[in-house]
C-alpha cells in the first residue's frame, strides 16, 4: 500500500499549509489603510434658474454660481455669491464676488 502512505503525506503536508494560511490571516493582521478622504465628498450641489448652488457640509458654505453659456461641452460661468452657515436659525454670513474669486471663475 504505497500509495495509501503517499496520500497520507500529501493530505498532511496541504493540512499543515491551510493552517499556516489561517494563522497568519488571522493572528498577523496587517492595519488598513487609511482612506485618504475625497476633495469634494462632503459637498451638496443642486441647479435652479440657471443657478449652480454647492453646500459644504463640512464648513459651512454656500457657493452660488452663475452661468451664462451652456455647450456640449462646458459650463461657463462665475461665483457671485457666498454664504457661511454658522448655526441654524442665525443669519446667512454674506459675501458679494468672493474674495480670490473674479469674474468667470478666474482666481484674482
Amino acid at each position: 500500500m504505497k500509495s495509501d502512505h503517499y496520500t497520507k503525506a500529501v493530505l498532511t503536508v496541504i493540512a499543515l499549509l491551510l493552517t499556516v494560511i489561517a494563522y497568519k490571516a488571522v493572528v498577523q493582521r496587517e492595519p488598513a489603510l487609511s482612506a485618504q478622504p475625497a476633495p469634494f465628498a462632503s459637498v451638496e450641489f443642486t441647479r435652479l434658474n440657471g443657478f449652480f448652488t454647492f453646500f459644504d457640509t463640512r464648513t459651512g458654505e454656500i457657493w452660488d454660481y452663475d452661468t451664462f453659456y451652456i455647450d456640449k461641452k462646458s459650463i461657463y460661468g462665475h461665483a457671485v455669491r457666498k454664504f457661511t452657515l454658522t448655526k441654524l436659525g442665525e443669519p446667512l454670513g454674506f459675501e458679494l464676488e468672493p474674495a480670490g474669486v473674479g469674474r468667470y471663475g478666474v482666481p484674482k
